[in-house]
């Protein structure tokens, strides 16, 4: 049964209040040895099915206490969304050694020097020192199967860093291994449940690759059908990959989307592209809409009646229903039909099925419905169903 839009009384302001989506400082695992370099931020982690830790931040007593963070998500290498107030993001210098080409030290966010503080046989205390010295050395390895991190004290040999008991110390008797997570760049984070829709409009392009390990997809609007002079529903197509400026729905297949952009941002709208009914926003503004526009919040499609204002955030898209083109002829295979019950629904999205309009024939000349098989004639076309 074709369903129709029709207008509806929604609330005197509209608004696309969910939870920010934001630019964020994100790590990755460090895979290899030859992915260090002087001057890297990074974490140091504690995975285990128990939980993961991330090293905490030092304040003044003895070691730096364990942050538990929820499962780490997949983007190419395992990911960790910094947290400033409470993990400890470390840089990693290269010593001038002579004698150890294998020699790192670590700054923590104060500037102060990562070192291991003598103590005890099998077991010593990791401080945060205001000078450098000796104690503030240490070499890394890094398991090309496993990706564990050994990141061991030059002075103290055999002592690594490792977590035991809520806290990270140096011990020589192994109880946890670490991994080492490195600053890659700015993530783009937009965080919905997952099997949700959204709108989506970012200034930078996002590659294939980027696209395929985001934990969403991504469409573009095809084209409106219609039936007896109504608007029937929404085709979408998918893609592959973003341009900047470009405004497109997305659907979450995990619990986040977590996007790598590509290339240098746009900074003004005169990139935008011609609009095909789908209107992008780079930065947060109220917007006086046109006739039949809608916007897509908490998995819902809403309709903003006329005269009425809807705050559209930084990073969203909305459509004006009127300047969709009608799409006509029959479907792409892969193409999805969205319905719109009323002026505020729940999103339903179904396999695009192509048309039989009394303009489908089969090879006989006879009118196809949608019990005909075979090659069927679409406006002039021929298709096989």
């Amino acid at each position: 049964m074709r369903q129709y839009i029709f207008t509806f009384l929604a609330p005197l302001f509209l608004s696309l209040a969910s939870l920010p989506a934001t630019a964020v400082e994100c790590f990755v695992t460090v895979k290899s040895y030859g992915e260090l370099k002087d001057g890297m931020k990074c974490l140091i982690v504690r995975r285990s099915g128990s939980g993961n830790t991330i090293m905490g931040k030092y304040v003044g007593g003895t070691n730096f206490p364990g942050v538990g963070i929820p499962d780490i998500q997949a983007y190419s290498h395992d990911i960790v969304e910094y947290n400033p107030a409470t993990m400890s993001m470390l840089t990693l210098h290269k010593t001038e050694s002579e004698t150890e080409e294998n020699n790192w030290y670590f700054t923590d966010q104060d500037g102060k020097f990562l070192s291991v503080a003598t103590l005890y046989t099998r077991s010593n205390y990791l401080k945060s020192v205001d000078d450098y010295g000796e104690l503030c050395n240490f070499l890394i390895t890094v398991d090309p199967d496993s990706y564990y991190a050994k990141i061991n004290s030059i002075k103290k040999t055999g002592f690594y860093i490792q977590y035991k008991t809520q806290a990270f110390s140096a011990y020589k008797v192994s109880h946890e291994p670490v991994n080492l997570f490195c600053k890659l760049g700015d993530y783009y984070l937009r965080k919905l449940e997952k099997d949700k829709f959204g709108t989506i409009c970012l200034p930078y392009s996002v590659s294939a690759e980027g696209v395929a390990e985001s934990g969403a997809k991504y469409y573009e609007i095809l084209g409106k059908t219609m039936a007896n002079g109504a608007v029937d529903g929404i085709v979408l197509g998918e893609v592959s990959e973003l341009k900047a400026c470009t405004p497109y729905i997305l659907y979450t297949t995990g619990d986040n989307a977590v996007i790598l952009p590509e290339g240098t941002a746009a900074e003004t709208t005169s990139d935008f592209p011609t609009s095909t009914g789908l209107v992008g926003n780079l930065s947060s503004q109220t917007i006086d809409a046109p006739a039949n526009s809608f916007i897509i919040y908490e998995n819902q499609i809403r309709l903003v009646p006329e005269g009425v204002d809807a705050n559209v955030l930084k990073n969203y898209a909305y459509i004006t229903l009127d300047d969709v083109p009608e799409y006509k002829g029959s479907l792409p295979q892969n193409a999805k039909r969205m319905s719109v019950m009323g002026g505020t629904t729940g999103i339903t999205v179904s396999e695009a099925t192509p048309d039989r309009s009394p303009s489908a024939y089969n090879l006989a000349g006879q009118p196809a419905d949608a019990n005909t098989h075979g090659i069927v004639i679409v406006n002039g076309r021929k298709v096989i169903y």
